[in-house]
């Protein structure tokens, strides 16, 4: 994106200079967008936003899961949640991995979770 706002800047101006009416064009189009890039990509409330990330830390014990799915290269872990009507629920944390580190992750969580027999399924990944 960074390379098409830089090409955008240097070329507008000439067809500017070939036909005024290209102006308008240019602030509706790529000139616009570029203008948006760079006033999003500058703005520190945007670079929080994208930096902000969620960290789980539960105790290895509490899983009562193990789940592993060599097809797509997925683990999955589950805990019992509390939600919102302070109900339990089984809720399911992935790992994801390549395909080529799979067998290495697999191997280091299930040393993490000695108490959990490891299940090969398919895995639906839940998608909200």
């Amino acid at each position: 994106m960074k390379y098409v706002t830089i090409f955008t800047c240097a070329v507008v101006p000439f067809f500017i200079l070939i036909d005024p009416v290209v102006f308008l064009i240019a602030l509706a189009g790529p000139g616009g967008m570029g203008l948006l890039y760079l006033a999003m990509a500058n703005s520190k409330e945007f670079q929080e936003m994208h930096r902000d990330i969620q960290n789980y830390d539960h105790p290895w014990e509490e899983f009562i899961s193990l789940t592993a799915d060599p097809g797509i290269a997925v683990i999955t872990l589950e805990t019992r949640e509390l939600n919102m009507e302070n109900t339990v629920i089984s809720w399911p944390f992935y790992i994801f991995s390549k395909r080529k580190h799979f067998n290495d992750h697999l191997k280091l969580i299930q040393s993490l979770v000695p108490h959990l027999t490891c299940e090969t399924k398919r895995i639906s990944v839940l998608q909200f």
